[in-house]
Parts: structure tokens; sequence; C-alpha cells
């Protein structure tokens, strides 16, 4: 199905189907491309039709295949973030059973246009998988309500890490545990690289140029192309560096603010992603008053749209100690001796999930598990919950 996308602010209209187009052919690394997830941030897809015009033009020596896919086909055609419900948080077993199951649906679980959005798409996805031989690199494109410069949100895997670390933006770690059901997430379950990336605001052309970039540089770092014989490399490599604006490492999501059905949240004007702000800074507001915040780091994707429930969110930069000991850690299997801890025990049907008694274990223990790669999945009184993807 076919469908024109028109954005009068970047100025640019295309008709694109689910897969928009591909490069390259043979065995190789495959880089897969998804822009659209959200509707109203078109500007992915049009610099996934940049890249492949660039590189027609230029016909360097290519190993592999890179293809662009669109997400949210029918909110892309009405230029709104989602038609029922968000589709970059749809992405959990329940969800994706359901789409292929209709004796699936209830009342907590309706009909609804995205469920038929990720069938499509993930029949694609699982046909490019089942098809190519890899190695994988999945490559989700998003724009954010606010300014920002570029950054890349991952779920903290070596691989996914070791892979960052390549590219002149920051990397945000973390950002799983507060916003389940993302479409990397799932992804990542699959043990390849998934990566997001946020390239500025919705509707600043610039934007386009800033996911191009970031799209060139990613078939360098997976080994489909080399800078020698696709020399705008460089160009495009600059081009991030100094829109990053300095801001480069690794950060970790500290805090989400929530958005309550009815509250009326108003985020204050003027914030910009990673800007520092202090505790008890006023943030933004709703019906109760002022919001202010938690504690001292920087203001992450403030919200600056009518729709979505993430207000925004605080992070703060990572040493380099804290991750090179982690990559010792995991490397070192030593979540094998979680349960040796007091308070620590693993849950037998779910080898990969652990739960902490705070009453015992009291001290850094969210931080301890986030260095074996566990990410906190619910709190009931004591008791926190702890799981590790299971591929």
């Amino acid at each position: 199905m076919s469908v024109l996308i028109h954005c009068p602010t970047l100025q640019r209209t295309a008709s694109i189907d689910r897969v928009i187009g591909q490069y390259g052919s043979g065995d190789g690394p495959v880089v897969v491309v998804i822009a659209g997830v959200h509707g109203n941030e078109p500007a992915g897809v049009y610099a996934i039709l940049d890249l492949l015009d660039s590189l027609n033009e230029a016909s360097p020596d290519f190993r592999g295949k890179v293809i662009g896919l669109a997400g949210n086909l029918a909110a892309l055609k009405n230029n709104v973030r989602y038609i029922d419900r968000d589709l970059n948080r749809m992405w959990i077993r329940e969800n994706v059973e359901a789409a292929y199951d209709p004796a699936l649906l209830n009342e907590s679980q309706p009909r609804c246009a995205e469920l038929d959005e990720v069938r499509a798409l993930y029949d694609v996805i699982k046909g490019i998988m089942a098809n190519e031989t890899g190695p994988f690199h999945f490559v989700d494109l998003h724009t954010t309500s606010s300014v920002s410069p570029p950054f890349i949100p991952f779920d903290d895997t070596l691989s996914n890490r070791n892979f960052v670390e390549h590219f002149p933006v920051p990397g945000i770690l973390g950002i799983e545990e507060f916003l389940p059901g993302t479409l990397l997430s799932y992804m990542t379950r699959y043990n390849v690289v998934a990566i997001g990336y946020e390239a500025g605001q919705h509707r600043e052309p610039s934007s386009i140029g800033f996911h191009h970039a970031m799209l060139a540089l990613c078939l360098e770092k997976a080994g489909c192309v080399a800078r020698e014989n696709f020399p705008v490399l460089a160009e495009h490599e600059e081009t991030l560096r100094k829109r990053a604006e300095g801001l480069q490492g690794f950060y970790e999501v500290r805090y989400r603010y929530a958005i309550e059905e009815g509250e009326g949240f108003r985020m204050l004007p003027g914030f910009t992603s990673f800007q520092p702000v202090s505790r008890m800074q006023p943030l933004a507001e709703n019906n109760q008053g002022s919001i202010k915040a938690q504690e001292n780091g920087r203001i992450f994707m403030p919200l600056y749209q009518a729709q979505g429930n993430d207000g925004y969110f605080l992070i703060r930069p990572i040493a380099r100690f804290w991750l090179k000991l982690s990559k010792v850690l995991r490397r070192w299997r030593a979540e094998r001796v979680l349960t040796w801890l007091p308070g620590v025990r693993r849950l037998q049907d779910e080898q990969n999930t652990v739960t902490v008694n705070t009453r015992i274990a009291k001290f850094k223990v969210r931080e301890f598990l986030h260095l074996l790669g566990y990410r906190l999945q619910g709190v009931e009184g004591n008791t926190m919950r702890f799981s590790r993807r299971e591929p």
C-alpha cells in the first residue's frame, strides 16, 4: 500500500510503501532503517530517500545491504503521532501475538489501527532476517518536539554499546527502564545491534540532514562501505560533531515524569535537551501547580506537543570507569553469583529475572544491577523486580 506523505514545514513530499527502498546486494552486513514509527516525525523517511539517492549517484564499493522501512504508514499519511495507540509502546509479546491472532483481542486488548501496523512491519522484518545472512543492525529514526542536538538511545547490551561508542553524538542508556514496548527493545531480543536515533526537532529541515549523516556513518561502522570509497563520510562526521556541541560519551536516564490523564501538564517554555537543571528548579506546571526537578542533572526530551505522556526525563553523564567495570563484570558473567547476595532471589520460572528485598539489600542495589545489564521492571512494597533481556 503506497501512501503520500507531505510535510509543509519540511517542504518535502514523497509517495512511499512499507519498504521505502534498498541498496546493495549479496551477503554481508544488513542495516535496516525504520522511519516514521511516529507519524508526525517524517524527517527520517526523507533522509532514507536522500541516502539511497546519494548511494546510487556515488556507486561506492558496497558489502551487504541497507533497507529502509516505514513504521506507521497510516499515521504518516495523516501527519499524526499515531491513530489509536503509540506504535513505539506496542512491542511487547502480548500485543505482537494479538496482532496475529484476533481471538486474543478483548476489552483489555481491543482492536486498534496500530496492531495492523505491528503485523505488517514485523512481517517485513522477519522476512529480512530469514532471507539475509547478516550481521544485522537496526536503526530506528526519530525527532523530538523540543530543540535538541542529535543523540542515540539504546538498550544497554555490550554489542549496542560497542557500536554506539564510534559516533560523535551522545549515547543514552537506560531509557528502556522507563519506556516499555519500544521497537528497538523488541529487536534487541534477537541479539542484534538495535539503536534509536533522534536527529533534532520535528519540523526543522536540518533534522533530515542530521538523519542522513548518521545513516551514512552507520553504513561505515557496520562494515558496508569504507571511507576511502565514500569520501562524503568525513563531512557527515564533522556535521554531527559540530551539532553535538561537545556532548559526547554516555548518559543514563535517572527519572521520567509520567503525565497522568487530565492533569493539564504544560512544559515551561525554553527548555532544550541536555540543558543543565538544578534540584527544585521549576520545569513544568499542571492543575496542582509547579512541577520541579527531582535532582540535579540535565533535562532530556521535554514535551512540547499535544500527544504523548512523557513529560520530560532527567539524565546524568556516566563515568568511563563504570562503563569499563560493567563490561568486565558481564564478560566474567558475574550475574551467576547474584543470589549469593543477601535479599536477592532468582525466579525459578524466569531465569533472567531477580527480585530484591529492599529491607535486606539497601545499598546501591539498582546501580549494581544496572552494571550487570538488569533493568527495573516494577516495585511492589519492599520488593523490586529486575530483568535482563531473554534472547
